[in-house]
């Protein structure tokens, strides 16, 4: 799957003979689908289905449609007739004895068409058919063009949290193995003292072994560490893996993460844990910035 970036800017226009349309669609980062639109009056009614043109492809961010251009050739105005005023003339005509039936009547009809104000223009436009079906088009080149540029960004926004993905599995494994040594020297220096002042209590010494072991217990990260590992292997599983929306779920991941480095920070008493520890929740807040960019 390629990664999709929210902000994105897509155009297609269409010209003949001096007639000339445009869409535009420009999208910027939101937790929902929003969809705005600046149609000319002519337009509103086409709304609905514009709506669900975009549905279908965005799932996530704030876009606004935009049409733009000289429209009178895509629409027409509607002619009306006034069927009271006809109604009137052909009482009239046989109030008069004159003929309003067969050929005669159909002459009668077609003199009250002539009446003035009878046909008139409605003066409301309504959009033809070759025009709904030329602006749909339009705004399928447009969407085309609105996701490849979201494309090319979610390309670039993919590799970077790869890159800060690595790194973190890096600190991460660093963190487990300094734990360790760390664990290993401290239990070594507290049984050596322990040996020292219960030589001669056995039950003592089971004692304060037990408190021992609780007490490593609780500067051991191993476990946040793996737990750490897994995060980031599944925050590289979905960038990787096809899908439609993968926004939510990496920013899911990423407080998963930051939880664990934040224990890890609280039981480290060790310098170069507590730089790792900085170095750790800095690439996490770098890796959320760029992940609100994603759809």
């Amino acid at each position: 799957m390629t990664v999709k970036s929210m902000t994105g800017f897509g155009r297609a226009a269409h010209e003949h003979n001096g007639f000339a349309v445009e869409v535009l669609i420009k999208g910027v980062n939101s937790r929902f689908a929003e969809y705005n639109f600046k149609l000319p009056p002519t337009l509103s009614a086409l709304e609905h289905d514009f709506r669900a043109q975009l549905a279908r492809r965005i799932q996530r961010g704030k876009v606004t449609l935009t049409v733009n251009g000289n429209l009178e050739a895509l629409t027409r105005t509607k002619l009306c007739c006034d069927k009271n005023a006809v109604q009137d003339y052909l009482a009239i005509c046989q109030t008069l004895g004159l003929p309003t039936q067969g050929s005669q009547g159909l002459t009668a009809k077609w003199e009250a068409l002539r009446i003035p104000g009878v046909l008139k223009m409605s003066g409301m436009e309504e959009l033809s058919a070759k025009g709904r079906n030329l602006l749909c088009s339009l705004l399928n080149r447009c969407l085309d063009s609105f996701i490849r540029f979201k494309s090319r960004e979610g390309r670039k926004i993919r590799a970077e949290l790869g890159a800060y993905a690595r790194k973190l599995r890096a600190l991460s494994k660093q963190m487990s193995r300094k734990s360790t040594g760390l664990k290993q020297g401290e239990e070594k220096r507290i049984h050596a003292l322990a040996g020292r002042f219960c030589q001669d209590s056995g039950a003592l010494r089971d004692r304060i072994g037990f408190e021992i072991a609780a007490a490593l217990d609780r500067l051991d990260v191993s476990e946040e560490c793996a737990r750490m590992n897994f995060h980031i292997s599944e925050f590289q599983r979905a960038l990787a893996a096809p899908g439609a929306s993968v926004g939510r779920k990496l920013d899911f991941l990423l407080q998963e993460m930051n939880r664990e480095i934040n224990t890890i920070g609280s039981k480290g008493r060790d310098t170069d844990l507590s730089r790792w520890v900085v170095e750790s929740k800095d690439y996490v807040e770098r890796m959320r910035e760029q992940v609100q960019n994603i759809e």
